[in-house]
């Protein structure tokens, strides 16, 4: 369910209801219990939804491939590279009309990107999602539908 957190995003509980704690019950593979904290690769989850900004839509798609069990992650995952390509069109555009808005399109998605990242790592620990505006409901919809 969605709550105004006041920085113009969703920010979405991941642990909340009867299936909140270190497991949840999963129909789909024969009734087996599954860690929230398990990955498909070997690194944490909160670090590996961060390094979904670090380099925009390639670590997103990246993680998108390799990252097959963690919801958590892959919504950062598929937020960042929608985030991405936005930005992408955004800074092609904005390099034919002028260089000064350019640079300023740059460099506020790199800072989007870095915000992202922190907000992915620090909000893991009890798993919400911040979703941003218009992607964010997207990557949402992407993850429930996989």
């Amino acid at each position: 369910m969605p709550a105004e957190d006041g920085l113009s995003g969703s920010t979405y509980g991941y642990g909340t209801g009867p299936t909140a704690g270190p497991s949840t019950f999963n129909s789909q593979d024969g009734g087996q219990r599954i860690s929230r904290y398990e990955t498909s690769l070997s690194l944490r989850y909160d670090v590996e939804a961060a390094m979904a900004y670090v380099l925009g839509m390639f670590s997103g798609a990246l993680l998108l491939v390799l990252e097959k069990k963690n919801d958590y992650v892959r919504f950062h995952a598929w937020q960042s590279s929608l985030l991405s390509a936005a930005a992408f069109i955004a800074l092609f555009l904005t390099a034919l009309i002028s260089n000064p808005l350019y640079w300023l399109v740059l460099l506020a998605t790199i800072a989007l990107l870095g915000y992202m990242a922190r907000r992915a790592f620090l909000d893991g620990a009890v798993f919400e999602r911040y979703a941003l505006p218009y992607v964010g409901p997207l990557a949402l919809q992407f993850v429930d539908e996989e």
